[in-house]
């Protein structure tokens, strides 16, 4: 299992990037709260990489990414390795 750090910051409409030490890189995103899951598209180099969201707690939140170049938003978090946690730092 890959134990590399992820850190994300989000700011409006603005989510800085860094895995492993290495970043950050500077990304656009949207958010629709209205979705559920919640649906997260982080626009990287004009192109949405399409999310699902899931708030667990007031500082824990997971995300699962569409898988590869179908680029196809995941419908839920179920029957899936690839889900990333994700917890406050403070």
């Amino acid at each position: 299992m890959d134990q590399r750090e992820i850190i994300l910051t989000f700011n409006p409409k603005t989510i800085f990037t860094s895995v492993g030490g290495f970043g950050p890189a500077t990304n656009s995103y949207t958010i629709d709260y209205r979705k559920n899951p919640i649906w997260l598209d982080v626009i990287v180099e004009e192109k949405p990489i399409k999310c699902i969201l899931e708030f667990l707690d007031d500082n824990t939140f997971k995300i699962l990414q569409s898988e590869g170049s179908k680029n196809s938003r995941p419908t839920s978090f179920k029957n899936t390795k690839e889900v990333l946690v994700f917890k406050r730092k403070k």
